[in-house]
């Protein structure tokens, strides 16, 4: 005679509680995921007070914030002009790279994809380097081909 319950016993994911595991009366959906916020008037949701928050010290976003305008208008610059264009690519690299690891760790995926766009950018205007021979690198290092 076949049990009926026997999946109930066997499944790594239960859907009835048993013992106390502390998130009787909560979800169970990965920070970010739309369910895991939900309104807090429908029961069994995560309220925002309950989610954790791993943050970054705010002297280290405000210092990084005070930087990045200004590491941005000097790559632009050397980017528009062709001084240094190496260097630049590679600095702007890090920056973009730095730029989409912190929205992709505040999960806003609709801005990610844009700024992994430009980080293709980049990468595009590092590999075809060679290519430029009207920039100031060209007229002032000669015998380099450009920097």
């Amino acid at each position: 005679m076949p049990r009926e319950n026997w999946r109930r016993e066997r499944d790594s994911n239960p859907r009835y509680p048993f013992g106390y595991n502390g998130f009787q009366d909560r979800r169970h959906q990965p920070l970010g995921h739309p369910s895991a916020t939900g309104p807090p008037s429908v029961p069994g949701t995560l309220t925002p007070s309950a989610v954790p928050t791993y943050r970054f010290p705010p002297f280290a976003i405000d210092a990084f914030g005070h930087v990045v305008p200004l590491v941005e208008t000097a790559i632009g610059l050397m980017l528009i002009f062709g001084l240094f264009t190496r260097p630049a690519l590679m600095v702007g690299g890090l920056l973009i790279t730095s730029l989409t690891f912190g929205t992709m760790y505040l999960q806003n995926f609709d801005l990610a994809w844009l700024q992994l766009t430009y980080a293709i950018a980049f990468f595009l205007l590092l590999a075809t380097r060679s290519w430029n021979v009207i920039s100031l690198d060209a007229m002032l290092f000669p015998s380099k081909g450009g920097r």
